[in-house]
């Protein structure tokens, strides 16, 4: 995991609690966008959390480079932001969480064990807003007719951030067969990635 934070006490605080909630073995966090930037391109991490407010490279353009180098790498934004249009930049970004700085250290914790379980989270503290939003419902010419209606539904619970084996207990699959519609989900949609799904939900107001 990296954290790339340039409050060097908060950044201590969540290295240490991170490392001991989630017993992590390798935690490296960096006070500045270029030197996390650099090592993350070098040593892509199984998680990166950054925080958008960074004072040389922000964290817009470190999650930018970072999602087009290596698009699997998930990544979590802490921000203290509250634009209601914040969720829909940073879905547009690729990220797979945002966490608001005023959230208990227990709701970071949930999003990293969230995203690391290859799902998606929201901070409660922001509204997910889309800056245009379509009325549900699918007809002859509508985008939701490119899925069927169970995709439809398994769209919606994966945009809205639940993991694999939440969808399959819901729905009473199995957890191998959601993987499966997820990915021709994906296929079909010509998305790339799960924040991708989230931002084509909102706009056809699935979410």
């Amino acid at each position: 995991m990296v954290i790339i934070e340039d409050d060097l006490l908060l950044s201590d605080l969540l290295a240490r609690a991170m490392r001991d909630r989630l017993q992590l073995k390798e935690m490296h966090v960096f006070a500045t966008g270029s030197h996390g930037l650099n090592h993350c391109l070098a040593h892509p991490p199984d998680l990166l959390i950054v925080d958008i407010g960074l004072p040389d490279v922000s964290g817009r353009e470190v999650i930018r480079i970072l999602h087009e180098t290596h698009p699997s790498l998930r990544i979590i934004v802490l921000t203290g932001e509250t634009n209601p249009h914040l969720p829909a930049e940073l879905l547009s970004l690729g990220v797979s969480g945002f966490v608001h700085k005023t959230s208990r250290l227990e709701e970071l914790e949930r999003a990293v064990r969230r995203v690391l379980e290859d799902g998606l989270y929201f901070s409660t503290n922001v509204k997910l807003t889309p800056a245009h939003r379509s009325s549900p419902g699918a007809n002859a010419s509508s985008p939701l007719t490119l899925l069927t209606e169970r995709e439809r539904e398994i769209a919606r619970m994966v945009a809205s951030g639940m993991i694999s084996k939440e969808i399959a207990s819901q729905l009473h699959l199995s957890p191998r067969t959601v993987e499966k519609a997820r990915a021709q989900i994906l296929a079909k949609l010509g998305l790339r990635d799960l924040p991708g799904l989230v931002r084509w939900c909102m706009h056809q107001g699935l979410i």
